[in-house]
Formats: structure tokens, sequence, C-alpha cells
């Protein structure tokens, strides 16, 4: 499950529309719209802001409902300063070979 699809099983759960959140984090419905389908990026401000109209934390949004993230986040709140440069770079190396991927699908 993509971030689009993690945000709009969350805003049905807490039975909101699409307007009604948006109206809550200043935006308009079809801004969520693309959110919802991956058509837009989401920024760190923009990803506290839904957090907060939906009155959960962004761990939870990035979670996707499991504590899979926040046991990645323990582990790495223990590296020391050079594994989070290499953790840093991991991790951009998976997202752009998970961009890469979805840019062949389409």
């Amino acid at each position: 499950m993509n971030l689009g699809e993690r945000i709009r099983t969350l805003r049905r759960q807490k039975q909101l529309t699409q307007k009604k959140l948006a109206e809550l984090i200043g935006k308009e419905a079809s801004f969520i719209s693309h959110i919802e389908r991956g058509a837009r990026n989401v920024s760190v401000h923009l990803l506290h802001a839904i957090a907060n109209g939906l009155e959960i934390t962004p761990i939870e949004i990035l979670s996707g409902g499991t504590n899979e993230f926040e046991r990645c986040i323990q582990k790495i709140s223990r590296l020391n300063e050079e594994g989070l440069r290499k953790t840093n770079e991991y991790v951009d190396f998976l997202l752009q070979a998970q961009i890469k991927k979805e840019g062949d699908r389409r």
C-alpha cells in the first residue's frame, strides 16, 4: 500500500470525506484526491497537516497500520553518525528504485 492509499484508508476509517479533510488542512478536495491517487507528492509539512486533520501522528500514516516502521525507527535511532549516513544513502537508493519501478509500470 502506498502513502496515498494509506491516507485514503485512514480518512475513510475516520469517516471523513476528501472535502472535509481538505477543509481541515486548508486545501481543496481535489488536492486530497491527487494525493490519494499518488499524483501529488506529500511534503513533511503536509504530512503533519494531514495527520493533524486525521487526529493521528505522522508515524501512524507512514506505518500503514503496522509496527514495521516503528521497529525500523527504533533500530535506526541506535546507529552512530556513520551508520545514519549510510542508512540515509540506502533509503535514497531504495526510493529511487521504487520510483523507477513505478514509472516502468506506467
